[in-house]
C-alpha cells in the first residue's frame, strides 16, 4: 500500500512540474535555421532575415506557430526596438501578430515582458509535414544588460544571446511559450547556418564551426595556408552548427585569439583581452568534464573572456575571470529541466558519487540523446546506477527550495584512541554528508554518512567508509572516530563543492 501511495504522489508531482512527463515522448520537432544578419555599427542596429524549416513530428495538426522575439525579457528596462516586418509561409506572405506573453505569477513584475510572434498558418501543418517560414526583422542593439547588448562593462563591444526570432517548443503538452528565465533552454534541436556581416576589423566568436576560415583569418585560418585578401569594408562570417538548441555570438576588435586542436574531432578556441588567456584552463576543465560526465560531442568549443557574464551556450562559454564552467554542457544534448539544472545535477553527483553519476548519464544519453527524457525516467536511471532511492531529492528541490547548510559543530578528544565528531544540519535541505579527513601521517579517509531516505548506506562504486544513518528528522549527528584528535589535521564536508552549501566557512576545521 505504501508503494502505491508513493507512486501516486510522484505522478502528481510530475503533472505539476512543467518539465515532467507521464510517458516517454518518442518524438520531438525539428527546426533548421538559416540566418543572414547585418550589423550597422554607427546606428547600433541589426537587420536580419531567417529561413526556418519546421518539421512537425508530432501526432497533432498545427494551426499556429509561435516564436520568441529577440532580446526577450532579460532586461525589459533597457530601451530597445524590435520589429518583424514580413513573414512568409512556403514563399507566400501570411498574417502574423506580435503580442506580449501572459505574465507568469512566479516571476517578479519587472521581468514579465516577453514579446511573442504568433503566425497564423495559411494551411494547417499536418503530422509528418513540414513548412518553410521566412521572417524579416530589424532591431536596435541596447546597452549591455542581462547578458546581451553593446559595450559590456568588461569591454566587449557586442554580445548576442537570445537575439533572433526562435520557434517555441511544442511537445505532447502543447506549446511552451516560456518565461524569460527559461528562454535559453526551451528550444528545439536543429541545424544552424548563420552568416554575420559586420565591419572587418571585428573578430567574432560564435556557436558552431566557421566555414570560411581562410577568408576571415584572425587566427581561424588553416595552418600553413594563406588568408585570402579582402579589399572591402566588411567580413561575412559563416558559421554552421548541427544538433544544437541555440546560437550565440560576440564580437570585438581588440580580442586576442588562440586555438588548439586537442583531437581530430575537436578544436578549442580562446578569445581574450591581454593576459586573460583561458585556453589551458578550458582544456583542463574539458578533460575533467569528460571523465565525470560524458565525451564532448561537438567539433569545437570556444571560451570568451567576459568578466560580468557567465553563460554556457552550445559550443560557446562566456567566462569571468575564474576558470570556465562546463557543467551545463550536460544539458546541451537534452531538453529537460532536471538535466539543465546545474545546481540539482551537482547534488545528484554529490549524493551518488562520480562513478554512479557517470553511469546514470550514460544510460540517459543512450536512450534520449537529442530528445526530451522524462524527469521520472532520469531519476529511475540514476537510481539503477547508484542503488539509491533518489526521487526525494528531486521532490525536495521543486517543493521546498530550501538551502543547504551543514556544519562541523565540534571535534572533541575522547581519550588516547578516539575522537567524537559532531555535525549539524543548520538549514532545512536534507542530504547525505561526504566528510573527508586528512591525518598527520599524510593519509586521507573519506566517510559517507547516508540519510534514511536513501534506503542504503553507500552508493554503488563510491569509495568511502560508510557510517551509521543520519535520520532526516534529526538536525545533529555524532560519530566516534577510532583515532586520537592529535592524529587529525583537518576535516572537510563536501570537498568537491557539489552540495550547494551556502556557508562554506563552517564546513572545515583545521588543527
Amino acid at each position: 500500500m505504501i508503494y502505491y501511495l508513493k507512486t501516486i504522489c510522484l505522478v502528481i508531482l510530475l503533472v505539476i512540474g512543467n518539465s515532467r512527463t507521464l510517458y516517454s515522448q518518442t518524438w520531438h520537432q525539428q527546426v533548421d535555421y538559416q540566418i543572414d544578419l547585418r550589423l550597422d555599427e554607427k546606428a547600433h542596429a541589426v537587420q536580419g532575415r531567417e529561413r526556418i524549416r519546421y518539421v512537425n513530428h508530432s501526432p497533432d495538426t498545427l494551426r499556429q506557430v509561435y516564436f520568441r522575439v529577440a532580446w526577450q525579457g532579460r532586461a525589459p528596462q533597457v530601451a530597445s526596438k524590435h520589429a518583424v516586418y514580413a513573414v512568409q509561409q512556403n514563399g507566400i506572405a501570411i498574417d502574423f501578430l506580435l503580442q506580449e506573453s501572459k505574465p507568469d505569477p512566479a516571476i517578479p513584475p519587472q521581468s514579465l515582458s516577453q514579446t511573442l510572434l504568433e503566425i497564423q498558418l495559411s494551411r494547417p501543418l499536418l503530422p509528418g509535414d513540414s513548412d518553410v517560414y521566412t521572417i524579416a526583422w530589424q532591431a536596435d542593439i541596447p546597452i549591455f544588460s542581462g547578458g546581451f547588448g553593446r559595450n559590456s562593462p568588461s569591454g566587449v563591444d557586442y554580445t548576442f544571446t537570445n537575439w533572433y526570432p526562435q520557434v517555441c517548443v511544442y511537445d505532447h503538452l502543447g506549446w511552451h511559450l516560456g518565461s524569460p528565465f527559461e528562454a535559453d533552454f526551451s528550444s528545439e534541436f536543429g541545424t544552424y547556418k548563420v552568416e554575420i556581416t559586420l565591419p572587418k576589423r571585428y573578430m567574432v566568436a560564435g556557436t558552431g564551426v566557421l566555414q570560411n576560415v581562410n577568408t576571415i583569418g584572425f587566427g581561424y585560418e588553416n595552418p600553413g595556408e594563406a588568408v585570402q585578401p579582402n579589399y572591402g569594408l566588411v567580413h561575412v562570417w559563416k558559421f554552421q552548427a548541427e544538433r544544437v538548441r541555440d546560437f550565440a555570438w560576440a564580437a570585438d576588435p581588440e580580442w586576442q585569439h588562440e586555438k588548439k586542436q586537442v583531437r581530430d574531432s575537436l578544436t578549442l578556441h580562446a578569445f581574450y583581452f591581454k593576459n586573460e588567456n583561458q585556453l589551458a584552463s578550458l582544456e583542463t576543465v574539458l578533460r575533467n568534464y569528460e571523465q565525470i560526465a560524458a565525451p564532448y560531442r561537438h567539433p569545437q568549443l570556444s571560451v570568451v573572456q567576459m568578466g560580468e557574464l557567465r553563460a554556457e551556450i552550445p559550443m560557446l562559454v562566456f567566462a569571468g575571470s575564474s576558470v570556465p564552467h562546463l557543467d551545463p554542457a550536460i544539458s546541451w544534448d537534452f531538453q529537460n529541466n532536471l538535466l539543465k539544472s546545474t545546481y540539482l545535477l551537482r547534488q545528484f553527483r554529490y549524493v551518488m558519487g562520480d562513478s554512479a553519476f557517470r553511469k546514470g548519464l550514460e544510460a540517459i544519453r543512450s536512450r534520449y540523446l537529442y530528445s526530451s527524457p522524462p524527469a521520472a525516467e532520469c531519476i529511475h536511471l540514476f537510481e539503477r546506477s547508484s542503488g539509491l532511492e533518489l526521487d526525494w531529492l528531486w521532490e525536495q528541490q521543486w517543493n521546498t527550495r530550501s538551502q543547504v547548510d551543514y556544519a562541523i559543530e565540534s571535534v572533541q578528544d575522547e581519550g588516547s584512541d578516539a575522537t567524537m565528531i559532531v555535525l549539524q544540519r543548520v538549514r532545512g535541505t536534507v542530504l547525505p554528508v561526504v566528510l573527508e579527513l586528512f591525518f598527520a601521517d599524510g593519509t586521507l579517509e573519506r566517510h559517507y554518512i547516508p540519510v534514511d531516505l536513501l534506503r542504503t548506506k553507500l552508493p554503488s562504486g563510491f569509495n568511502a567508509i560508510p557510517q551509521a544513518v543520519w535520520s532526516a528528522a534529526d538536525t545533529k549527528y555524532m560519530f566516534k572516530l577510532p583515532k586520537p584528535l592529535g592524529a587529525i589535521r583537518s576535516l572537510v564536508i563536501d570537498p568537491q563543492l557539489l552540495s550547494g552549501d551556502v556557508v562554506r566557512e563552517n564546513n572545515r576545521k583545521d588543527f
